[in-house]
């Protein structure tokens, strides 16, 4: 199919119509939020694979209760880690990417 050519009036009314649309009806979750670290969106973006904001709310919300900051992870043994994150984070995909968390705040700390 051929590039349909357009001008750049037409490119700054579709991103006006995507940024009117987002204020409209953009949902408020921690992450987006301007006081949410770099921390609590990169965990967001690992528990958000293949899973609905709607689950992962809650959890993310323990998360950072629980780990507020990569050094808070790296500081906490394994034997405080593993037991949070099976009993309380759910749904049942989510401990194989808690794990690669855990790394993440070990090799960012």
């Amino acid at each position: 199919m051929p590039y349909a050519a357009h001008s750049a009036d037409q490119d700054v009314a579709r991103v006006s119509a995507v940024l009117n649309w987002y204020d409209a009806h953009a949902r408020d979750i921690p992450w987006r939020r301007p006081d949410c670290s770099a921390w609590g969106v990169l965990v967001s973006e690992v528990m958000l694979q293949q899973t609905p904001v709607v689950r992962v709310l809650p959890a993310w919300e323990r998360w950072m209760a629980r780990w507020p900051t990569p050094a808070d992870l790296a500081a906490a043994s394994p034997w405080d880690q593993v037991p949070i994150i099976l009993a309380r984070i759910k749904p049942p995909t989510f401990p194989d990417r808690t794990f690669n968390i855990t790394d993440y705040g070990a090799f960012i700390e």
